[in-house]
């Protein structure tokens, strides 16, 4: 999980370090009367005498809060600590925690170059492997087999261009919120800053999170993963440049698409940073593995989730259930647990928030009713299928279900009678 986050925390404190070193140096050219009258008149020799030294303190020092607030950001999500509590041993006790984030700016820097490399390495391992391909490759791919709708090409501009923004925003915050612990030293001020600035991000994240609503509800709600997949591919080009965005909701087009290897190479490359991202790949991924009829593997996926399971939080747990539920529910399937799967489907269908999700539960409820020859049965949800699921590759095997129904000659109201 560190390593996805090694190029953004050395990003970050090299920021810190450039920001350090600017307002060093406006401080010494323009507010140097400001330190004459702080420091005895030595200081502001040694100062005037060894400027550069003093940039790169000033830098270091400001690396050093980006660096602390970022392992702090790390160490809650590993072993489940509330940010509210690391906020405020920040701001009762900041000296100690600066004196931490500087003395480690160096060996968490090398980490992070180490980290990247290994992370850079490994991909280009999985790449010779045939395991695993570049953005644009996956595209390539994709656009060999399935062409992309250029209908949503506007749609995908107007998110892209509103997500740059939010984030601009966000990066100018991180900028604030550092120069405020730098620069003020009242400890109500940093309390009442610190507390405006969550309230102030987590409104950010809920309208970066709304943002791109439009694109997934293209397959959550209209059920056509073409579609959604060529919005989520062009609100990740740039020129000629493929950066892919959204790839669980890629992912799950490509599912739905009956494109489970090119999904396997998509979710190869999901940036696993914290444990809810790390949940939804191995979910998708047991999903894959039925598709590829790997039994095996699916049970490695079961294995993975429970050791997420055991360090979760009391509010990722519901999640964390269901999920587990539905790789169970894979390998009762293969096993031919059909009365299992029957009950697991049916409750899905009752709880299912989405269009797509209704469509995955009717196909199967539909196909175990088959293979169990209650034919009536399977003829409802076969054609609640073709009804609802529009583009999904479900809708073409349900209506080949129907029409061996069709040859069979069964009449569902007569074999009800």
């Amino acid at each position: 999980m560190w390593r996805y986050r090694c190029k953004s925390h050395l990003i970050s404190m090299l920021i810190g370090f450039a920001v350090g070193c600017v307002i060093a140096f406006i401080s010494v050219n323009q507010h140097m009367d400001v330190y004459m009258s702080l420091y005895p008149s030595e200081v502001i020799s040694y100062i005037q005498q060894n400027q550069l030294m003093f940039y790169a303190m000033s830098g270091l020092s400001i690396a050093g809060i980006v660096n602390i607030i970022r392992l702090m950001e790390f160490v809650g999500e590993k072993w489940n600590i509330s940010p509210f509590i690391i906020i405020m041993l920040m701001i009762f006790v900041p000296e100690v925690f600066l004196y931490i984030g500087i003395a480690l700016v160096i060996p968490v820097a090398i980490a992070c170059i180490v980290g990247m490399i290994q992370l850079k390495f490994g991909k280009a391992g999985d790449f010779t492997s045939g395991v695993l391909t570049p953005d644009q490759e996956l595209v390539r791919m994709y656009t060999l087999r399935h062409p992309l709708k250029m209908e949503v090409k506007e749609l995908a501009d107007m998110c892209r261009k509103t997500s740059q923004k939010i984030q601009l925003i966000y990066t100018l915050g991180l900028i604030a919120v550092v120069c405020v612990i730098f620069l003020v030293s009242n400890i109500w001020i940093l309390i009442v800053g610190f507390l405006v600035f969550l309230f102030s991000f987590n409104i950010l994240s809920r309208y970066r999170s709304s943002n791109i609503v439009p694109i997934v509800s293209l397959l959550y709600d209209q059920c056509d993963p073409e579609m959604c997949a060529s919005a989520i591919i062009m609100y990740s080009t740039r020129g000629k440049k493929v950066h892919l965005q959204m790839h669980t909701i890629l992912a799950q087009c490509l599912i739905y698409m009956d494109e489970p290897e090119l999904a396997q190479d998509v979710l190869t490359r999901f940036p696993k940073k914290d444990k809810m991202s790390v949940i939804q790949y191995w979910t998708l991924m047991a999903y894959i593995y039925y598709l590829l009829k790997d039994e095996h593997s699916i049970e490695r996926c079961k294995e993975e989730l429970k050791k997420v399971t055991q360090r979760t939080t009391f509010s990722s747990v519901m999640a964390t259930s269901e999920e587990m539920a539905s790789i169970q529910n894979k390998i009762d399937l293969m096993n031919g647990e059909l009365n299992t799967c029957r009950k697991y489907y049916l409750k899905r269908l009752q709880t299912a928030r989405v269009a797509c999700q209704q469509v995955d539960a009717s196909y199967y409820i539909g196909l175990i009713s088959f293979v169990e020859q209650d034919y009536p049965l399977a003829d409802v949800y076969f054609k609640r299928v073709v009804a609802m699921g529009n583009k999904m590759s479900f809708v073409s095997k349900a209506q080949g279900y129907l029409d061996k129904l069709s040859q069979m000659n069964i009449n569902p109201a007569e074999e009800q009678i």
